[in-house]
């Protein structure tokens, strides 16, 4: 991740499950800097209702929805905000 973020209000966590057969979503719900370190801590909000069974830990994850992630071709950005579309080309 390309973290700190400016935004992280639409920000979602994919997290695979330990097995990798499946993975659950999350809406971040709260995104706050340590000024120190630079280091970010996620609330998780709505979401993680995927793979369908219970489970206490994660393995990989990745990001989607924020901007500072656009960085290879093909991705996109849309600003709910501004309403601006952000694309990086091929």
């Amino acid at each position: 991740p390309r973290a700190p973020y400016a935004d992280a209000s639409q920000m979602e966590i994919f997290v695979w499950r330990p097995a990798r057969w499946a993975n659950w979503m999350f809406r971040v719900a709260n995104y706050t800097v340590d000024p120190n370190t630079s280091a970010g801590n996620f609330t998780f909000g709505h979401g993680g209702f995927q793979g369908a069974r219970g489970e206490n830990s994660g393995g990989d994850f990745f990001v989607e929805n924020v901007f500072e992630e656009l960085d290879n071709p093909g991705e996109f950005f849309f600003n709910e905000t501004t309403g601006d579309l952000f694309f990086y080309f091929n």
